[in-house]
């Protein structure tokens, strides 16, 4: 039986349900009302579902959980789950605040390898760490004595489970002190999703987790590997840790429990083997805060791969950027100290040049909204560029680029979104194939932060999602062009 099938019976007996007073009521047989039940058929209308719930006088929380294993029966759990964390990520998008939920692992003590109890007994400084508190106060002066001290090296090593939150907090609170200073975070990961809890996706949570460490200030790099697909885990410690340039931080991961060593000679050691493993591992995301940098990336990448394959490029207010004229880009943009006109303007047209090869060959779909598209009128806030990289546009250079979207595209079509995901001031883009995924948001500096990510089951997420949305939650195309006179009419009244 389905998950829907048995909480629809749960319900059912506890209603003491007429199998044919509902059929009736439902406008459905009562041979299919039994197949519900049995699991042998699944209603193929979400309205019947709903009329189900109302027959039997649900509560909301019911029929909430009734519609949710629905869904569940229908698409499949995986793709559920994965589907709703994506979701999450972006209707609750803040990309410099740790994200929630958390997997409690199995309590995994401290283990010290033979060779590095031979150091022990060569008289290393080792301290031992009997609960969190007194964890948590040596990694708080194990990354300032790396920031402050003229003996640190701005640099530290880690390998700890990004889902703890405080541990995460307390390292990225020195990043806007010391932006020199280089992280490089090794992280475990699983490729299979039955292998995590129900209600969650793992690897979304990673991704949130990580995303105010690629905020904070410093030179952020985390790296990851597949926990479920190794035979032992990748270290020689079954535990986290923290390297700086003169200690070694060794803990459980549930953080309770540890060990410091006080010493250069065990810091060295111990990142010497982080060294190895590291080279070894793909980099999850990598940043750039140069708008410049990043279409250089972008550029240089080959997006499309071989046969037809689907893009989604979700911008709340669509696309601004490529629809200036070169003369407004070299106008309105402003360059970097040091960097040559001309070089960007090259970096420009092969960007440009990339994307209509793509259009070509593949197909996009632009996701923007009523309230992305107002505000950018309204405003002039460009959500692809920082705001100190450019000057504003004129009211009539707004118009008419988004005059431009209002021109039925075959090969990149829009879709206008009923309601926003995510909130249009925060300037969340997410670009995605089946091969690449980038996201770009804003911090409270009005900085915007471009990260391309590379671990593949985050990509195949955001690229599922969107390509798995229904056209419910999408204006009819046709109207699109009527939406948007309309908002640049409300923009010239509003400017009168």
């Amino acid at each position: 039986m389905s998950k829907f099938s048995e909480l629809l019976n749960d319900y059912a007996d506890k209603k003491r349900v007429n199998i044919a007073d509902m059929a009736s009521y439902c406008h459905t047989d009562r041979t299919s009302i039994y197949r519900f039940r049995r699991g042998t058929r699944t209603p193929e209308d979400p309205f019947l579902v709903s009329s189900m719930a109302e027959y039997m006088q649900l509560t909301l929380a019911e029929k909430s959980k009734l519609m949710e294993a629905y869904e569940i029966s229908t698409v499949g759990e995986e793709n559920y789950w994965r589907r709703k964390a994506v979701r999450q990520f972006i209707e609750s998008f803040d990309g410099f605040k740790n994200g929630t939920g958390h997997i409690s692992p199995e309590y995994v003590e401290v283990k010290i390898p033979e060779e590095v109890k031979e150091k022990f007994s060569n008289g290393s400084d080792a301290h031992p760490l009997n609960s969190s508190s007194e964890l948590y106060q040596i990694i708080n002066e194990a990354v300032a004595a790396e920031v402050f001290s003229d003996l640190g090296g701005k640099h530290i090593d880690l390998i700890m489970n990004p889902l703890q939150k405080k541990a995460m907090e307390t390292i990225a609170s020195f990043g806007r002190v010391d932006k020199n200073m280089k992280v490089r975070h090794l992280v475990a990961m699983t490729s299979v999703l039955s292998s995590i809890p129900e209600e969650s996706h793992f690897n979304m949570d990673i991704l949130q987790a990580v995303l105010p460490m690629c905020t904070c200030g410093f030179n952020y790099e985390p790296y990851y590997y597949y926990r479920d697909q190794v035979v032992s885990d990748p270290f020689p410690i079954s535990c986290g840790m923290i390297l700086t340039t003169n200690r070694a931080i060794l803990f459980d991961e549930e953080m309770t429990t540890g060990v410091s060593f006080e010493s250069r000679t065990m810091a060295d050691f111990f990142r010497s083997k982080f060294e190895k493993i590291v080279n070894a591992c793909p980099m999850m995301v990598q940043k750039t805060t140069n708008l410049f940098d990043f279409l250089g990336q972008v550029s240089e990448m080959k997006l499309h791969v071989n046969g037809q394959t689907d893009a989604i490029q979700y911008m709340l207010q669509l696309c601004v950027l490529t629809h200036m004229t070169g003369q407004q880009q070299m106008e309105h943009l402003v360059l970097p100290e040091g960097v040559d006109p001309q070089s960007i303007g090259q970096k420009m047209a092969a960007y440009e040049g990339n994307k209509k090869e793509f259009w070509a060959k593949n197909k996009c779909t632009f996701i923007g909204s009523i309230n992305g598209i107002r505000r950018f009128l309204a405003t002039g806030k460009i959500d692809e560029i920082s705001d100190d990289m450019y000057t504003p546009l004129t009211l009539e250079e707004r118009i008419a680029i988004m005059r431009i979207n209002m021109e039925p595209n075959p090969l990149a079509p829009i879709k206008l979104l009923k309601q926003d995901m995510s909130s249009p001031e925060r300037g969340l883009n997410i670009y995605t194939t089946n091969n690449v995924c980038f996201i770009e948001f804003r911090e409270p500096a009005e900085k915007l932060n471009y990260l391309a990510v590379h671990e593949p089951s985050i990509i195949h997420a955001f690229t599922d999602f969107f390509t798995s949305l229904s056209d419910d939650e999408f204006y009819p195309e046709s109207e699109n062009r009527e939406i948007i006179k309309s908002l640049i009419d409300e923009v010239r009244r509003n400017a009168q």
